[in-house]
Order: structure tokens, then C-alpha cells, then sequence
């Protein structure tokens, strides 16, 4: 697992700043309004989340700065009504987070990516190297942020981007982000990552493979499963897909 590094965390306040300020907080009177159609919620979708697992990614993003940059918050009543809207700002951002309640911990866990035409990645890349656990039961929370960036060709990164720079020139860009840890627990994991994931793509469409809920980690276990596939791709191109397995095992003890 890479090492954690400083990583700009002013950024994202100025894209959570940037989208508050683009919602209108009034409607007009004279103009009727159709009922509004409560999308379908797809999985990975944060809105799903409890308040408590959206604060916990938040926690993290918290701690981003850029170096040599004073942190900042927002005050008073601003600050309550971001933290109101946490959810859809995640949804702005490209968030997509996934829980995972749990039983017979502590266990060690890893990521498996495996894209088409492309040989199994893994994380942590390091040989005999996997996350701990050492919770009994709980609550895991997998989640990850994309990037944004001049390089990156997604509409997504391309509109914050450009936001970005109308409010500062020499916005820095958003890193990608990966978390992985329990809800309420002492074990944290998050990293800076380059997989990329679906972070270059215009729009992802994801599947989540049905599990047993929670799981039992007796043995050698799928925790989670979910199948994404690009939608949108550029024209007369095939859609990407990809494949990410979340796996435990029980820890072993020593004697």
C-alpha cells in the first residue's frame, strides 16, 4: 500500500463551495413545477449512505490540504447547510461508496481489479502485504473519489475543472482518492491511487452482485462484488468495463 501523502485538500472544499453556489436556493412563484420523479438509485450511489458513513469519507477529505496552503472551513450557518448536503455533493464529485456489514473478525482483507484485456491487479500491490481488521463485526465502508485533472478527458473532471479555474486560475488538480475502513472503528485505511478505476470515463453504469448480509468471515469470503461498464464512451468505441472484488480471510494468530 502506498504511503499516505499531503494531498490538496483545499481543492475539494473549493468544488464543494463552487457547487453550493451554482443551486438556487429560491424558485420563482410564476413558473409551475411538475412533480418531481425520484431518480432510480443505482449501487455505489452515496445517497444511500447513512449520515454517519457520509461523515466518516468526509473525515478524510478533511485532512487534504495542499502544501503550504492555509486550511479553511467554511463558518457558521454555511458550514451546517455543506454538511446537509454532503450526499449530493459526493454525487457532483464522482463519489461512489459501498458498506458492508460484518461478523467473525479481525480479518485481512485486499482489492482485486480485473478489467478486460488486462492481467488481475491487486491492492495493496505489495506481495503478502493486505489490510487488517480487528474488529469482531461491524461495518466496512469502501469508497473512492476520482480524479481531476488537464490529462483527465471525462466530462465530469472537465466541469469541475473549468469551475475550478473561473474561481482560481491556479487551482491545483483533485487527486483520486480510495478508503477502506470500519464505520466507528479505530482502523483507517485510505491512499493517493493512480488505478484510475473509471476516473477517465464520461459516466459509469454499476451492477452490485448479491451477497449474504452480514458476511461471516469463517474462511476465505467475498465481501463485496460490483461490475461496472461505461456508459456514454467516445463514438464507435466499445464501453469499458471492470470488475472489483473486495476478499477477507480471518487473521491468524500468533502464537
Amino acid at each position: 500500500m502506498r504511503s499516505r501523502q499531503t494531498v490538496p485538500r483545499i481543492l475539494v472544499g473549493a468544488a464543494v463551495g463552487l457547487m453550493l453556489m451554482s443551486t438556487p436556493l429560491f424558485a420563482r412563484e410564476d413558473q409551475p413545477r411538475a412533480p418531481a420523479k425520484a431518480p432510480a438509485q443505482e449501487s455505489g450511489d452515496p445517497t444511500k449512505l447513512k449520515p454517519e458513513e457520509m461523515r466518516t469519507i468526509w473525515d478524510v477529505l478533511a485532512t487534504i490540504q495542499a502544501p503550504g496552503k492555509v486550511q479553511t472551513r467554511f463558518v457558521n450557518g454555511l458550514d451546517l447547510y455543506v454538511s446537509l448536503r454532503q450526499a449530493e455533493l459526493a454525487q457532483d464529485l464522482g463519489i461512489r461508496a459501498w458498506t458492508v456489514d460484518f461478523e467473525a473478525g479481525p480479518f485481512v482483507c485486499w482489492l482485486e481489479i480485473d478489467q478486460e484485456g488486462k492481467k488481475t491487479r491487486r491492492m495493496p500491490e505489495l506481495p503478502g502485504v493486505n489490510w487488517v481488521s480487528a474488529a469482531e463485526k461491524g461495518r466496512l465502508l469502501l469508497w473512492f473519489l476520482p480524479g481531476v485533472s488537464e490529462t483527465n478527458p471525462s466530462e465530469r473532471s472537465r466541469q469541475i475543472l473549468k469551475r475550478l479555474k473561473t474561481a482560481d486560475r491556479s487551482a491545483s488538480p483533485i487527486p483520486e482518492v480510495f478508503g477502506l475502513q470500519v464505520i466507528g472503528g479505530p482502523n483507517v485505511v485510505w491512499e493517493l491511487t493512480d488505478i484510475g478505476l473509471w476516473s477517465t470515463w464520461n459516466d459509469v453504469s454499476i451492477k452490485e452482485v448479491s451477497r449474504p448480509t452480514p458476511a461471516k468471515v469463517n474462511g476465505e469470503v467475498t465481501l463485496l462484488e460490483i461490475e461496472a461498464t461505461e456508459k456514454r464512451p467516445a463514438e464507435g468505441a466499445q464501453p469499458r468495463k471492470l470488475k472489483l472484488t473486495l476478499k477477507a480471510k480471518p487473521k491468524s494468530k500468533r502464537p
